[in-house]
């Protein structure tokens, strides 16, 4: 019986370990993040948005969740002011909304600004069977 559990212990399996990915942000700044695994959802929405505060250089910034726009070569970062919120969470997608001051601004040149989405706390962000997000940081270019 012991043999039995040992060989059960140390057996490898093929699960992948949770990860993170933007599949898409839509021209009206909807994000779409996936999970790769069945992720613990007991924390929704309200938790997030609501550790969501202005930061030192007047941008949005949160204790479990970071949202940042980096101005691409030509841009001015001045005119890329924006706030957002967690819209969807759950076991198998999160949906984040951006509201930009100036939406004409953004990706108007020609190197075009990039979405860098931070998990801040990552112990927080868990699969169905207890392990972490492997992933800190995800990056996606938005394109006009």
């Amino acid at each position: 019986m012991l043999k039995e559990l040992r060989a059960k212990l140390t057996e490898k399996t093929d699960k992948k370990p949770p990860a993170a990915r933007i599949q898409s942000i839509a021209v009206d700044g909807l994000i779409l993040v996936k999970f790769n695994a069945t992720m613990f959802d007991e924390f929704g929405v309200d938790e997030i948005n609501d550790s969501i505060e202005a930061g030192g250089d007047g941008f949005p910034m949160s204790k479990l969740l970071n949202v940042e726009v980096r101005a691409g070569e030509y841009s001015d970062r001045s005119k890329l002011g924006f706030w957002w919120n967690v819209t969807e969470y759950n076991s198998t997608y999160m949906k984040i909304q951006l509201y930009f001051d100036s939406a004409n601004y953004v990706s108007s040149q020609d190197e075009p600004e990039t979405l860098v989405i931070t998990f801040v706390n990552r112990e927080l962000f868990f699969d169905s069977g207890g392990e972490f997000l492997i992933t800190k940081e995800l990056q996606k270019a938005i394109k006009r």
